[in-house]
């Protein structure tokens, strides 16, 4: 993991940009484009850092929303991102501007153990840390290549929240209106107690 990424100016970027946009998402998502936001959880109550495992990942957009989902106390809310993503320069800054951290991967996809442990140290210095399914945008769902990593966070007794980022298909009285739209939906559910929980909590947030 490169550590010039968790340097404090990345950290001091990262923070005031996702607080200063945090109004303008909130009234932009969940107003005016009408995301629900359905939250079950108790992050409201909680001050400590903590890890947020959230999917699925399909838009770019996903790391803006998610922040303007948890309450601004928490902010700023750093990504995993796998390094393969910081194609050119301009991208690459502005990645670790938003608060970005590359991460490699094992030919197998999953996440380094020294990188693991890096993270777990990040977050516990006071960090609240995101990451998607397999770091990047695949838009798939959480399997084994995170065990390691929510195995670890929950033996260091680090608070980790499962978020579900769904979308409904159009109803049929929509179609009949030919104005084809799809709700979007924010769900945050309850902490998880145990690692396994994260292949099975989607089904139910």
């Amino acid at each position: 993991m490169n550590k010039e990424i968790t340097h404090s100016f990345y950290a001091t970027t990262a923070r005031l940009l996702q607080r200063l946009i945090y109004p303008l998402c909130r009234l932009y998502f969940f107003k005016l484009k009408r995301v629900r936001l359905i939250d079950a959880s108790d992050m409201k109550k909680t001050d400590t850092p903590l890890l947020l495992a959230v999917a699925p990942h399909t838009k770019h957009s996903d790391v803006v929303i998610v922040p303007a989902s948890v309450p601004f106390h928490l902010l700023p809310v750093r990504w995993l991102a796998d390094e393969k993503i910081f194609t050119n320069r301009v991208k690459s800054y502005w990645l670790k501007l938003w608060g970005a951290i590359p991460v490699k991967r094992s030919l197998q996809g999953e996440l380094l153990c020294e990188d693991i442990d890096a993270i777990l140290k990040f977050t516990q210095s006071g960090r609240c840390v995101g990451v998607f399914p397999e770091c990047c945008l695949v838009g798939g769902y959480f399997g084994e290549l995170h065990q390691n990593l929510i195995t670890q966070a929950l033996a260091r007794k680090l608070p980790v929240y499962p978020i579900g980022l769904s979308v409904s298909e159009t109803s049929a009285l929509d179609e009949k209106l030919k104005e084809p739209h799809s709700k979007k939906s924010v769900q945050i559910g309850a902490i998880l107690s145990k690692p396994e929980d994260l292949l099975d909590r989607w089904t139910s947030l």
